[in-house]
């Protein structure tokens, strides 16, 4: 039986605006910070190692989003504010506010949508 390779995705500081790669299950690391994403989506593993779960992140007006995911570091979020904007929170569909950090390290993880709120400054 052939071995299925595991792999570690980059795609930091890649000028990308939207990211979807929700359905690369060989994925198990991925780096997508420091660009103007608007729009992730991905096939993020979770608890247990052999379950996954899909994640997606959203930057609302004024601002972007980064993820960064590893199994030894866990999944973390980013917002970035554009200039004018300040960082609000990240919320879930329900208007719930879930975090007030810009780098938030999430241990819930998977199988939903969350969105980083900006409000003008």
């Amino acid at each position: 039986m052939a071995e299925i390779k595991k792999e570690k995705a980059d795609f930091s500081r890649s000028n990308l605006r939207s990211l979807d790669v929700s359905r690369d299950e060989h994925i198990v690391s991925l780096d997508c910070r420091e660009n103007p994403l608007i729009f992730i989506k991905s096939n993020v593993p979770a608890a247990p190692a052999s379950a996954r779960g899909e994640l997606i992140l959203r930057a609302c007006k004024g601002g972007t989003v980064g993820l960064q995911y590893s199994p030894l570091e866990g999944q973390n979020y980013y917002a970035y504010a554009d200039e004018g904007y300040r960082f609000e929170g990240w919320y879930d569909v329900l208007g719930d506010r879930l975090s007030r950090e810009a780098v938030w390290h999430d241990a819930y993880g998977t199988a939903r949508e969350i969105f980083a709120m900006f409000v003008k400054a």
